[in-house]
């Protein structure tokens, strides 16, 4: 602490004696400056200079002044590189005299001076800049010819001209770039005759980068010119493409037949390009465009064009796109069934349905993707049509799909499927009726089921009335039709069907009944099924059902099942209190007949953080039946009991 605080006073102590310097006093103390010495004496100065910098005025050329008279003072290399980054804050053409001698010193020299002076606004910066190009050589050339292409100096264009030819190739090809920067019609032309050079990558960047200025300068018609030269001959595919990029935003028309010729051509690259901008644009000429080449393009090159197609979603394309579907090869036939779903309406369903049916296995699912997809008013209704004396395999793809699209109107054929002869047909059927059924329809559903005794798709029916059962508003009443219908049966097969659907409907009005059922009933299988929906339900609230009938049933079944739920019940998450869970657990203990009970209590013994709990698991130690087991459940429950 006391640290701290010493170290917090030096630093005050450092913030005042930096206030009380004046920008004089502050540049004795850098004079002969060295980095990787103490910074304090730069901070102090560079706080000064921002300081007058925000003051403007006198106060700023006041502090220029004395940065230049230490500057011509001879002070340390070091100190000269500081200097000249402040005069990058506050350098005005009062700097120049002073900074125009150091570009022909030396190369670090004239590096420094190159930086401050590409921050001064000022047609004599520029005279400084281009009359030290020719002074110079090799290095700090290229450096001064860039600092006029980062100044975009359109007074140097003539002297950037005179060395795109330079023997020193770095030389060449900075003015090259610095000409692209400016930008014009001289640059323009100099940078073309320098693309016939042996220079032609660098002249095609800055020949690029001249457009793009022209594009800004709302000059199209001499953009167009130049890319449309580089997308033709550029050497290199990243600058054909940054052209063809450029030209699709200053004549997207223009850029079509390029565009076309790139996803036609063999390079991976330029076709990746045009595939983006034909992605991106808004011109539905181009989309109508690729949809005109698409026969003619190789597989690979069709993919990428049907995903085109699907992206823009034109439907004029859509005749193209289904003829597409019939390719012998297995990723156009994939990527055009895909976009059918798309592109697609009524007329795609026949097709669809027939590759969802008898297509080769990788398109089936898309097609049954791209049936669920497809929009229009008379979809349905096509779909409602074609299942009339199809065969199995359509209808049960058309059932599925109906479904799928939560098509209400197909609800009388999915009735009328419910005694087709097909067995699976009935069962789809009913699993589509689960999906669209309101309640509204429970009551037909509920009657339905009782015809189904015996049926292949009972199990299906049954799980139709559950789904539609919860789309019940009433939590409460979701089970009354079921309730209703078994109060009514007098069948013993229809009375255990409805059973088992009031138990995995799982609403609490139906417990009194199935608890009356499980203790009373004289049908057997209907009080095997009420016995086990008590078991199965998913809340704690049969927990006391549950240990009675562990304790003191003689069925054996209904025994294990009782067993059975009320562990499962004492481990619900969110379940019983710990209390609760350590008393079902020792009737547990008490009534398990076999190691696979014992089991059962032990994983859930396992789980209670209590020290009785341990006490229950250790008593099985010495069974040998169980005794790993037991072993794992006192580790878990010895750990869960170690502080956190």
């Amino acid at each position: 602490m006391q640290n701290l605080f010493l170290a917090m006073a030096a630093a005050v102590a450092m913030t005042f004696a930096a206030q009380a310097q004046t920008l004089d006093e502050a540049l004795q103390n850098i004079a002969n400056f060295k980095f990787g010495e103490d910074r304090e004496p730069q901070s102090v100065v560079n706080d000064l200079v921002r300081k007058a910098d925000n003051a403007g005025g006198d106060e700023r050329k006041s502090a220029e002044a004395k940065l230049l008279a230490l500057l011509k003072a001879n002070p340390s290399p070091d100190c000269v590189d500081f200097l000249c980054r402040q005069l990058m804050i506050i350098g005005s053409e009062a700097s120049v005299p002073v900074l125009e001698p150091m570009l022909t010193k030396d190369e670090k020299s004239a590096d420094w001076a190159r930086y401050a002076l590409e921050c001064i606004d000022g047609e004599a910066v520029d005279k400084a800049l281009i009359k030290a190009a020719t002074q110079t050589s090799g290095r700090a050339r290229a450096g001064i010819l860039n600092s006029l292409g980062n100044r975009k100096s359109k007074s140097a264009v003539s002297t950037l001209a005179s060395f795109t030819t330079n023997q020193d190739k770095a030389v060449a090809s900075a003015a090259i770039a610095a000409l692209g920067q400016i930008g014009g019609d001289d640059a323009a032309q100099a940078i073309a005759k320098a693309r016939s050079g042996n220079n032609k990558p660098v002249a095609d960047d800055a020949y690029i980068a001249c457009a793009t200025s022209f594009i800004a300068d709302g000059k199209s018609a001499k953009a167009e010119k130049i890319l449309n030269e580089l997308s033709a001959d550029a050497e290199t595919p990243h600058v054909r493409a940054a052209a063809v990029i450029a030209l699709a935003k200053a004549n997207p028309d223009a850029t079509q037949k390029t565009l076309m010729g790139f996803l036609k051509g063999d390079d991976a690259y330029l076709r990746a390009v045009a595939v983006g901008i034909l992605r991106n644009t808004k011109e539905e000429s181009a989309t109508r465009a690729v949809a005109r080449a698409l026969p003619s393009l190789d597989p690979g090159a069709q993919v990428l064009a049907l995903g085109i197609l699907e992206h823009h979603g034109d439907r004029a394309s859509l005749g193209a796109v289904a003829k597409a579907a019939a390719s012998e090869d297995p990723a156009v036939r994939a990527a055009a069934v895909r976009a059918v779903g798309v592109l697609g309406d009524a007329s795609s369903v026949p097709m669809l349905v027939s590759t969802a049916t008898t297509g080769a296995n990788d398109v089936k699912q898309i097609a049954n993707d791209s049936l669920n997809s497809l929009r229009g008013a008379d979809v349905d209704q096509k779909m409602l049509d074609e299942m009339s004396g199809a065969d199995t395999a359509t209808r049960s793809v058309l059932i599925r799909t109906l479904a799928a699209r939560g098509a209400k109107a197909a609800l009388p054929a999915l009735y009328e499927s419910t005694g087709d002869t097909d067995e699976g047909i009935r069962a789809n059927a009913f699993d589509a009726l689960g999906t669209l059924a309101g309640p509204g329809e429970l009551p037909k559903l509920v009657d339905l089921l009782a015809k189904m005794n015996g049926n292949s798709a009972q199990p299906q029916a049954e799980s139709a009335v559950v789904a539609v059962s919860q789309k019940v508003d009433d939590s409460g009443a979701r089970a009354k039709a079921v309730l209703d219908a078994l109060d009514a049966s007098r069948d013993e097969k229809v009375r255990t069907s409805y059973t088992r659907v009031a138990g995995r409907i799982a609403d609490s009005s139906a417990l009194s009944a199935l608890r009356e059922l499980a203790a009373q009933s004289k049908e057997a299988s209907v009080q095997d099924a009420a016995v086990r929906a008590l078991a199965d339900w998913p809340t704690a609230e049969t927990l006391g059902d549950l240990r009675t009938m562990a304790a003191e049933a003689k069925n054996d079944t209904f025994r294990a099942l009782a067993f059975n739920g009320m562990i499962r019940v004492a481990r619900m998450e969110g379940g019983p209190d710990i209390e609760t869970q350590l008393a079902v657990y020792t009737e547990g203990l008490a009534l398990a007949k076999s190691p696979d009970e014992k089991r059962l209590v032990l994983a859930g013994l396992g789980r209670v953080a209590d020290p009785r709990a341990l006490e229950l698991a250790r008593k099985l130690e010495g069974d040998e039946a169980v005794k790993e087991e037991a072993k794992q459940a006192i580790e878990q429950i010895t750990k869960s009991l170690e502080p956190k």
